[in-house]
């Protein structure tokens, strides 16, 4: 490693291009320096945001997919509901089950003829079910995110046993 040696006075009035030379030899250190530093800040903000987009992403994907169980949830206890009472109906309303305080399922359950809108975005009228049949659409809501499912069941009028016919995700 070279040492540099302090330039006295007299070399520099015996040499005067020495003086030019020495003084400026330095600095394009600085310019480079500060490019490098700003290449690298550049690639450390960009993989930053990069990161921070690929969380948020699955962060959502997570959420619906819990907002579904939470509806199926929603579903299961309705179920529950009409094995216990075959003639269980919401009566035109909405219950609403909560789970915690960021997951809650709004179950509308339709049994034989009653009327009334289901709870889903896509208001699907309960007079489309026939006697001895229920149905039950439940949206489960997950930090904004909502899914919808609804199940339709058979109803034995003399044992009162329920069987599940349809179960499928609605579309919102």
């Amino acid at each position: 490693m070279r040492t540099i040696k302090p330039i006295r006075y007299s070399r520099l009035r015996a040499n005067p291009g020495l003086r030019a030379y020495e003084l400026t030899k330095g600095i394009v250190a600085l310019p480079l320096m500060l490019l490098i530093g700003g290449i690298v800040l550049e690639m450390t903000i960009a993989s930053t945001l990069i990161v921070f987009y690929i969380l948020q992403g699955s962060i959502g994907a997570r959420s619906a997919a819990e907002a579904l169980v939470t509806a199926q949830s929603g579903i299961s206890d309705a179920s529950l509901q009409l094995a216990r009472n075959a003639g269980y109906n919401t009566g035109g309303t909405s219950t609403i089950f909560t789970v915690d305080a960021q997951h809650t399922a709004q179950v509308f359950v339709c049994n034989g003829n009653s009327k009334g809108v289901a709870t889903c975005s896509i208001n699907a009228a309960c007079s489309t079910v026939s006697a001895g049949k229920a149905e039950i659409t439940s949206l489960g809501t997950v930090k904004g995110k909502n899914k919808c499912v609804r199940a339709v069941y058979n109803i034995d009028s003399t044992t009162g046993e329920i069987k599940l016919e349809s179960s499928a995700e609605v579309a919102l």
